[in-house]
């Protein structure tokens, strides 16, 4: 359970108890494949590829909505504020992701951005008024560590590291590390909203906030345009479909299970993105980029067993 939730999950309505842990797997899989789909389209706008994922979604999402009757808009206030939230923070987050997947590594992107945990347990502590620990500092301090070490700035390791431009290396990372900041508030808003709202409510407000925020951005950098014929379409529906599947299974992952054990799930996303880097992309990982992921996925890793620790002794 994302810290200061205020929920429970209720594992009894799944007859599978393991469901939670199988999607949230799964959910890897798609969205390691939708960041190796951005990189194979490098001469998109990546505002551009975010508006192209997003219509992808709303397209699958709109039909069963519109079959099932599902209410897009909840009645009270509270669920709607935070539907808003997880729309907005979510699509920034969005584009800020695929902004460092068209700059850096897959694997150094994939790895700052799940430096998420931290942020949850800083905003836990900031807006939900909950501890922050020892323990929160220094898993803090080892994922920073690690950041650094991916994104080796010039002004700690010189020119000596081989980076062909040190600069958009940084923007890089800085991207990918804003885009862990706002993917962390969106999770709080899925957490927060439980089971109250469809699965597929979530992937429509994310895939409209995206849409719109993608095109105003295109239109005021003259930067929008139909993408060509060939690959770079083929690889624009895959994203999408990749796209659907990876929300859909994330949403539901975190509805069926609490987030400590997703968390910990999760991680692979990183052994997947430096796999897929290797044998489709053709890059070697630096031995420093593997440093740095070690400790994020440690910190990552640390959070999660630390709640279910917790957990089992509040029962």
């Amino acid at each position: 359970m994302v810290p200061g939730s205020g929920d429970t999950v209720n594992r009894n309505s799944c007859s599978f108890p393991g469901l939670g842990l199988v999607c949230a797997l799964v959910s890897t899989v798609f969205f390691s494949l939708s960041s190796l789909f951005v990189k194979l389209v490098w001469d998109l706008h990546p505002l551009e590829i975010t508006f192209f994922r997003c219509a992808a979604q709303l397209v699958c999402a709109l039909p069963p909505i519109i079959y099932k009757k599902l209410p897009l808009v909840p009645e009270d206030t509270s669920p709607r504020l935070y539907l808003l939230g997880r729309g907005v923070f979510g699509a920034v987050a969005l584009c800020m992701q695929f902004y460092a997947f068209h700059h850096i590594p897959l694997g150094d992107a994939t790895t700052v951005i799940f430096s998420s945990p931290i942020f949850i347990a800083l905003f836990a502590w900031l807006i939900l008024k909950e501890s922050y620990g020892w323990f929160n500092f220094v898993v803090t301090l080892t994922t920073l560590t690690g950041v650094v070490l991916i994104s080796k700035p010039s002004f700690i390791f010189g020119s000596v590291v081989g980076i062909p431009s040190t600069t958009e290396h940084l923007l890089g990372t800085l991207s990918a590390f804003g885009g862990a900041v706002f993917s962390a508030l969106a999770l709080v808003m899925i957490r927060k909203l439980g089971k109250t709202v469809h699965f597929l409510v979530h992937i429509t407000y994310l895939s409209v906030f995206g849409m719109i925020l993608t095109f105003v951005l295109l239109v005021a950098f003259g930067e929008f345009r139909m993408p060509p014929c060939g690959s770079d379409r083929y690889y624009l529906i895959a994203l999408g479909l990749c796209g659907v599947g990876g929300q859909t299974f994330l949403t539901k992952a975190f509805q069926l299970e609490k987030a400590a054990p997703v968390a910990i799930v999760r991680t692979m996303d990183i052994v997947f993105a430096f796999t897929w880097q290797f044998l489709f992309l053709g890059e070697i990982p630096a031995p420093l980029s593997v440093g740095g992921a070690g400790l994020v996925m440690s910190s990552a890793i640390a959070i999660a067993v630390k709640k279910c620790l917790a957990e089992r002794q509040k029962q």
